[in-house]
């Protein structure tokens, strides 16, 4: 039976695919189907492999942080920066619409992607994409350009 740490490792690797621009370089991708294939039984595999790659520790940093925190860690303070519901709309001085359009890459934010990974969490569906024959493109299909 997987524990929790194993489930978080493994997020955080599909988050780490998301986030890449271009398809693994053969020799990678190699080395990922073959972690795949004993996933269940050394998960942590998985994790030495991300941070020993320059090309995936970052993003796999940033997922796993994030999903360790939890969800109460994420939440904390809002109520600070966000007008209450006690204030009235027109009660906001001289305030200006903000009209700038944000013209992102990425159809959607980071923590929506974990948010959709971590409630979306299938492990065969996790190994089928890191045996794909693009890893990247197959978790983009699942997280970013399919709404869950």
């Amino acid at each position: 039976m997987m524990k929790d740490t194993d489930k978080l490792i493994i997020q955080a690797f599909l988050f780490a695919l998301v986030q890449q621009k271009f398809p693994l370089p053969e020799p990678v991708r190699l080395e990922l189907a073959t972690i795949a294939a004993n996933l269940a039984v050394k998960p942590m595999a998985l994790h030495h492999f991300a941070v020993q790659s320059a090309r995936l520790k970052t993003h796999y940093d940033y997922g796993y942080n994030w999903l360790v925190r939890g969800e109460g860690m994420r939440t904390m303070g809002k109520s600070q920066y966000f007008p209450g519901d006690e204030e009235e709309e027109g009660d906001r001085g001289d305030e200006i619409e903000n009209v700038t359009r944000d013209y992102c890459t990425t159809p959607v934010s980071k923590e929506e992607i974990l948010e959709r990974i971590s409630a979306n969490y299938n492990f065969p569906q996790a190994q089928q994409i890191f045996t794909a024959p693009d890893p990247v493109q197959a978790a983009r299909n699942i997280y970013i350009l399919v709404d869950s």
